[in-house]
């Protein structure tokens, strides 16, 4: 794992073949299938070993921000491996690794009194606002050859100047705070904004006289 583990983070997705491995290791390629089935399996694997690097927030924590320091982190962690981030897209997450980081939302939101159905729906949002703010970075990244520092250009300078005012007259207008994103801070905007909606949305707590999944009526 750790092996193949490196060449992701040095190569790449694609340089990460099963000879490859084997050549790394100062081994035959079919001795590998003795430890695993296949490439695939290979990176399932591999997404579970880095997702293992999560850090567990403090017990003591209120549910929102052990929410938000798990999100931190797991967005910190995928960032560090940034080819995982598209294994991680294409893979069902279900090693041990894995499915502790469900532990630790749930368990968290649980020991606070959340009602089940709301950790639930919580843990699938946060989780897709990681993922795709990491999938979006390590994508820049892809693009300028190393991680995203936050002042790489999002190359919205180079056609400004062709754009006609007429058919883009907001574009032009917001092109100068459009052209460095900053993933730091549109990710925290973003983690806000979705668990202040939630933890508003009348859903949080656990009801004893619940028939179901949202049994309140949250707000229109």
């Amino acid at each position: 794992m750790e092996a193949a583990l490196s060449i992701l983070d040095e190569e790449g997705l694609s340089e990460l073949t099963m000879r490859r491995l084997a050549i790394k290791l100062g081994a035959g390629s079919a001795s590998l299938y003795r430890h695993v089935a296949s490439r695939d399996e290979l990176l399932v694997e591999v997404a579970d070993r880095v997702l293992g690097e999560l850090r567990a927030p403090d017990h003591a924590l209120p549910w929102r921000q052990a929410v938000e320091q798990l999100a931190r982190d797991l967005r910190r962690v995928l960032l560090a491996h940034r080819a995982v981030v598209l294994v991680i897209t294409t893979t069902p997450l279900l090693g041990p690794n894995a499915i502790r980081i469900r532990e630790l939302f749930w368990g968290a939101m649980d020991r606070d009194g959340c009602a089940p159905e709301f950790a639930v729906q919580v843990y699938f949002t946060v989780m897709h606002l990681v993922v795709s703010s990491a999938l979006f970075s390590a994508g820049a990244g892809r693009r300028s050859g190393s991680a995203w520092s936050g002042r790489t250009p999002s190359g919205l300078r180079d056609v400004i100047d062709v754009l006609p005012a007429a058919e883009y007259p907001t574009v032009l207008k917001f092109s100068e705070f459009g052209d460095l994103p900053d993933p730091d801070h549109d990710f925290e905007f973003g983690l806000r904004a979705l668990l202040d909606g939630m933890a508003s949305s009348g859903l949080t707590l656990a009801r004893t006289d619940a028939v179901g999944p949202f049994t309140q009526t949250p707000p229109s």
